[in-house]
């Protein structure tokens, strides 16, 4: 059994990364409103931002950006031809990506969702950190 430094509580891994794509989405060109969107809900998985960049194709094209997290990231990647939204939330030290899929679904509309959600960093394959 591992435990965590910094917590003092058992751990199997050392973080969580969640991959969505919203099929259906809105405001994919809208950079300030994306933005907004992914600081907000960068905050409520319990994570410090560090700063943020976020690019706009121009004209119709999409958006891409990253909110840059002390527990790591969160990132997007807009296509307005399909109406698709793909976002990347990696977090650690206890910080929980699902809390920001309720922000994230009420701020882009999607019609569909596809998740997947992976432990990262798993300990027990780390045969340096496991006695």
């Amino acid at each position: 059994m591992v435990i965590c430094p910094r917590s003092g509580v058992p751990i199997t891994h050392t973080g969580q990364h969640l991959i969505l794509d919203f099929y259906g989405a809105t405001h994919l060109t809208d950079v300030d409103y994306i933005q907004l969107a992914c600081e907000d809900a960068s905050r409520a998985t319990g994570a410090t931002i560090l700063g943020s960049n976020f690019h706009h194709f121009g004209g119709d094209y999409g958006v891409t950006g990253v909110v840059l997290l002390s527990s790591s990231h969160m990132s997007i990647h807009t296509w307005t031809e399909y109406n698709l939204a793909c976002l990347d939330i990696f977090v650690c030290d206890g910080d929980n990506p699902m809390l920001a899929v309720d922000i994230l679904i009420e701020r882009f509309n999607p019609t569909q969702i596809t998740q997947h959600i992976m432990k990262r960093g798993l300990l027990e394959e780390l045969d340096i950190f496991v006695k």
